[in-house]
C-alpha cells in the first residue's frame, strides 16, 4: 500500500509514480505481444534499431487503435495491490470505466513522428463527460509503460495539479471548455501560446496560481513504471522525438457511485479514447 505522503503527492499533484510496479514478467510478455504486432505491419528492430515504415503513413491517432485491434494486453499486468492503491486514492470503490466494467488495458502507442520536442501548445483536457463536481476524484487514470520511454519519447504530458483549479467549479467537463475557461491564467496563457519558451519554463520548474503549484510534466521512465493520474488533471499528447515506438498502456477507473452519471453523460466513446 501507499504511504500517507504518497497519498499527499497525489492529493496536491493529482500525479502519483510508482516506479517497477507491475510484474517483471507480464511486463516482459505483453511487450513482445506489441513487437510481434508491430511486425505484422513491417516494422521489425535490427541492432537495436528500429524500422517502423510500416506505420509511419498512419495519423497518429490511429496507431494505437490500428495495434490494438491485434493486441490483447492481459488483465494480470496490474496488480491486486495496484487496484487496491487506485480505490485508495480515489477515496472508495472504483470499477474500470467501459460498459463490461472489466479489466481491459488499452494500449497506447505512438511511433517517432518529430525531430524536435517541445511542451505542446494544444489538446490540452481532461477525459471527463459533464458531472457534478464531488470536490474529489470522480475517476484515476493508469498510465504503464511496457518499455522504456525516454523524455522526449512520446509520454503523455499532464498539468500537475491543475485539477485543484477545478475545485470551485460546480461541474466537471466536457473536456474542452476547462482549457478554455484556464487560460485566463498567465501559467495556461503560457502553456497554450505558440512561443516554445514560455512553455519550456513550466516543465523546469512549478509556478503557483494562487494557492496552487503547478508543473508540466512528462510520464516518462522504465519497464513496469506506473503513473496514477486524477481524472481532473489536464493532459495532452505529445511528440515523439525519439527514434523508437513509445509502448504503453491505460486503464480509466471510475468512482463506484458516479459510474451510472458518467457513463449515461459521456455515452459510448470515452472509455475507448487512447489518444493519450
Amino acid at each position: 500500500m501507499i504511504t500517507e505522503g504518497q497519498h499527499d503527492v497525489f492529493r496536491s499533484r493529482g500525479l502519483l509514480r510508482l516506479e517497477r510496479f507491475l510484474p517483471a514478467d507480464e511486463v516482459i510478455r505483453a511487450r513482445d505481444v506489441v513487437i510481434r504486432a508491430l511486425g505484422r505491419h513491417g516494422c521489425v528492430q535490427r541492432d537495436g534499431e528500429w524500422d517502423l515504415t510500416g506505420l509511419e503513413q498512419l495519423p497518429q491517432y490511429k496507431v494505437s487503435s490500428t495495434l490494438g485491434q491485434g493486441v490483447g494486453l492481459s488483465p494480470k499486468l496490474i496488480p491486486t495491490e495496484l487496484l487496491d492503491t487506485v480505490q485508495t486514492l480515489a477515496g472508495g470503490a472504483c470499477v474500470p470505466m467501459n460498459p463490461s466494467r472489466r479489466l481491459k488495458p488499452s494500449l497506447l502507442l505512438s511511433v517517432p513522428n518529430s525531430k524536435a520536442w517541445a511542451v505542446p501548445h494544444n489538446g490540452w483536457h481532461v477525459d471527463l463527460p459533464k458531472l457534478r463536481n464531488r470536490g474529489m476524484p470522480s475517476g484515476v487514470q493508469l498510465f504503464a509503460l511496457l518499455d522504456a520511454v525516454r523524455p522526449g519519447g512520446g509520454g503523455t504530458v499532464v498539468v500537475a495539479g491543475s485539477h485543484r483549479l477545478l475545485e470551485g467549479m460546480p461541474f466537471l467537463g466536457p473536456s474542452m471548455k476547462h482549457a478554455k475557461r484556464l487560460r485566463r491564467l498567465p501559467f495556461f496563457a503560457d502553456l497554450m501560446c505558440e512561443e516554445s519558451s514560455k512553455r519550456a519554463r513550466l516543465m523546469s520548474e512549478s509556478h503557483r496560481e494562487g494557492d496552487v503549484d503547478l508543473q508540466v510534466v512528462e510520464l516518462h521512465g522504465g519497464p513496469g513504471d506506473v503513473f496514477l493520474v486524477d481524472m481532473r488533471v489536464l493532459h495532452t499528447v505529445a511528440p515523439n522525438a525519439s527514434r523508437a515506438p513509445r509502448m504503453m498502456f491505460t486503464v480509466r477507473f471510475a468512482s463506484e457511485d458516479v459510474l451510472e452519471e458518467m457513463m449515461l453523460a459521456s455515452g459510448s466513446n470515452s472509455s475507448n479514447s487512447n489518444v493519450a
